[in-house]
């Protein structure tokens, strides 16, 4: 019922997820927008009109599971370092053709979200049910899922169980999550991007620089090896440095016969390893990226100050000075 006097204020959804959220219009160049607050898909993001209406229109079960990995990707974006993620077509579009994480990755991410919570070591942390950032970080369509990665965690006796109610980590708990940030010790940075004479000053100047200004030390593979070096050992090369990074670099820039499957390659198999990857590439070369990559947060550069500066305050924003003092 209005009080006299009042704005009827209509009920606001999720275009996602079609649950409560604060949602109002937003600047769009090409299509109309949407920002959103949405406690369900992590927080904050913006859509565009197209992808919105791709959502509402798919049909379960798999609209569901497309949901949970559209929420995945806004999470992660989040922690990255992008504050309002953007969802485009191309992400939904993504988002369909992906494989759900595998429940294992599921349960970790639950895990090192449940170890960031309590204030003190050891205090217990209530009951799941009803929580939807849990359901929004372990890539879950409902509670049930939550449970059953909840029952995994605890027969892998990361958790216990107070009371039939509560959540308490265990020291295992604390250990496991520890054990997956990776190459924490590392001061390597490894740069993936087309190796050519006319990226020589790309390297020198912008990205070596802005690696040894924050304190790490920049690996580029054919820095390392010589010509003679067959295909399946520099593979074993590149696989084994890269295991061995604290970051990867990857610049998308390309020349005229086009972007390098290897950068591709080299980023993806960084990210599944759960080691940070910072995305660049020359603007004018964006949208002729795959759309499976174009979602994350890129450093789009015009000039070679742009992605040296770029690239070092996202460096220090997503990584922290590194160890090694420039002289």
């Amino acid at each position: 019922m209005t009080v006299p006097g009042e704005l009827s204020v209509p009920p606001q959804f999720c275009p996602i997820w079609g649950t409560a959220a604060l949602v109002r219009p937003a600047p769009g160049l090409m299509h109309p927008m949407q920002y959103v607050e949405s406690p369900r898909a992590g927080g904050v993001y913006i859509i565009e009109a197209p992808a919105a209406t791709r959502i509402k229109a798919a049909t379960p079960p798999g609209s569901e599971q497309t949901k949970a990995k559209l929420t995945t990707m806004l999470v992660d974006q989040r922690r990255q370092g992008t504050v309002e993620p953007l969802v485009t077509i191309d992400d939904v579009l993504g988002a369909e053709a992906r494989s759900l994480l595998p429940p294992y990755e599921r349960a970790d991410r639950l895990l090192a979200d449940l170890v960031a919570r309590p204030d003190k070591v050891g205090e217990a942390i209530p009951t799941l049910f009803n929580d939807v950032h849990a359901l929004a970080v372990s890539e879950s369509t409902d509670y049930s899922e939550v449970q059953y990665l909840l029952t995994y965690m605890k027969e892998s006796k990361w958790i216990s169980v107070v009371h039939n109610e509560s959540i308490r980590i265990t020291v295992e708990g604390y250990a496991r999550v520890q054990t997956q940030k990776t190459n924490a010790d590392s001061s390597q940075a490894f740069i993936a991007m087309w190796i050519n004479d006319e990226t020589d000053n790309l390297y020198n100047l912008c990205i070596r620089n802005a690696v040894e200004a924050a304190g790490y030390k920049p690996y580029r593979v054919d820095k390392d090896i010589n010509e003679q070096v067959d295909s399946g050992t520099l593979d074993a090369i590149i696989i084994g440095q890269i295991r061995r990074s604290r970051f990867l670099i990857a610049d998308f820039t390309h020349g005229s016969d086009g972007i390098r499957g290897s950068v591709y390659f080299e980023a993806g198999f960084a990210y599944g390893l759960g080691i940070p990857v910072i995305f660049s590439c020359k603007k004018d070369q964006l949208d002729k990226l795959q759309f499976d990559v174009r979602q994350y947060p890129y450093i789009a550069w015009e000039t070679h100050d742009e992605l040296r500066e770029g690239l070092e305050q996202r460096i220090l924003k997503w990584i922290g000075q590194g160890p090694i003092q420039r002289g």
